[in-house]
């Protein structure tokens, strides 16, 4: 029950009505023809009524100093139900995402809290309470390498900013690397001896790299106009190794070469092409030729779209024309789709993989084998 000041008061006002109405309630019972004995009633009860006042005051303070401690209890009571339904809501998933609970909150509300000091509980039965830092150390954005103008010109799809050293160093970050939505404008700005000899590439993978787009048809890497032409063609990919690497993910990404932007075989009209790969991964390389073994093994590359390659390969994993080379193993391509290839040249083959089987020997002659 809610405790109000009034009930004080009219506690107060109903002990002092009935101690001052009890006289005039028994004078009256006296017979109005006896003057005499009226006059001794109501002197007799005249003294007591004075004293009663007295009593009723006393009582009435009693009361209101009591609804007084009441109310101030029930406040009281009132402001800790309220902080205890705060802080149950706080720690409460809801059904949209996940909490994050500061193990040192801030005094200030710009204090900076390293972010391994801050629990994050992922959303889902079972998930378990973590740092927001390993969390983080999960996936990381592309974007957090990249300026202002870049990420503006991503998010707008526009792709007329390059942005491949950016994603290279977000690569040699070494942490898995979600692209959001948007177009990634790259160029062929790095140089790598391959199986077939010097090339050009965006971008050099290494082991354990993990790139994850939203979907083909929101995250795309784009290969700019003009990087081969038909006075200067580039024997080129967009994705270079010339290492054994394993563990590596590809997955929601769309790769487009724009092999109609970038020509490589000036002579086509004579009827002459150049054999160069233009894939969007290449994995290439002998002893003998580039100083290791290149192969891939461990890997997943799953639900890309591949399209617009001038050359000959979309994919080549452990790319070796020497015998006797270590191969890879177990490389998955899965669910992906090539889409209008092989633009500029009269040899095309969408996917080219090196790969031992689970019973064979770590080293021979390198065969045709893949898993798609």
């Amino acid at each position: 029950m809610m405790w109000h000041p009034q009930l004080s008061l009219a506690l107060s006002l109903a002990i002092q009505a009935m101690v001052t109405t009890a006289p005039a309630t028994a004078a009256s019972d006296y017979s109005q023809n006896d003057d005499r004995e009226a006059d001794v009633a109501m002197e007799h009860w005249i003294v007591p009524s004075e004293a009663a006042c007295v009593v009723s005051l006393a009582l009435s303070a009693v009361v209101l100093a009591l609804g007084v401690a009441l109310l101030r209890l029930q406040r009281q009571y009132l402001a800790r139900l309220n902080q205890l339904e705060a802080e149950s809501s706080s720690k409460q998933n809801d059904d949209y995402g996940s909490r994050v609970i500061s193990n040192s909150p801030p005094a200030l509300s710009q204090a900076v809290v390293p972010a391994t000091s801050v629990s994050y509980q992922p959303y889902g039965k079972g998930a378990r309470l973590t740092t927001v830092q390993a969390s983080l150390n999960q996936w990381t954005s592309a974007l957090d390498f990249m300026t202002d103008a870049q990420r503006a010109d991503v998010a707008a799809n526009v792709g007329s900013i390059d942005v491949t050293l950016s994603l290279q160093a977000a690569i040699n970050s070494g942490k898995p690397l979600y692209l959001p939505p948007g177009t990634y404008l790259v160029r062929l700005l790095q140089h790598i001896e391959l199986e077939g000899g010097a090339t050009v590439c965006a971008l050099i993978a290494r082991a354990g790299m993990q790139l994850r787009g939203s979907g083909w048809e929101s995250t795309i890497i784009k290969l700019k106009d003009g990087e081969s032409t038909d006075r200067s063609p580039q024997f080129f990919n967009i994705i270079a190794s010339n290492r054994a690497i394993s563990g590596l993910r590809l997955s929601g990404l769309r790769f487009d070469i724009n092999g109609q932007n970038n020509p490589i075989s000036p002579d086509r009209a004579a009827g002459k092409y150049n054999h160069f790969n233009c894939s969007m991964l290449i994995v290439s390389g002998s002893i003998k030729m580039t100083g290791a073994d290149a192969s891939l093994s461990d890997s997943r590359i799953t639900d890309c779209w591949v399209e617009n390659s001038p050359g000959v390969t979309c994919i080549g994993t452990g790319q070796s024309n020497q015998p006797l080379t270590a191969l890879g193993r177990n490389v998955e391509i899965a669910h992906c789709v090539f889409h209008n290839n092989g633009l500029d040249t009269d040899d095309h083959s969408t996917l080219y993989s090196t790969s031992r089987h689970q019973s064979e020997p770590q080293s021979h002659a390198p065969s045709e084998s893949l898993t798609s």
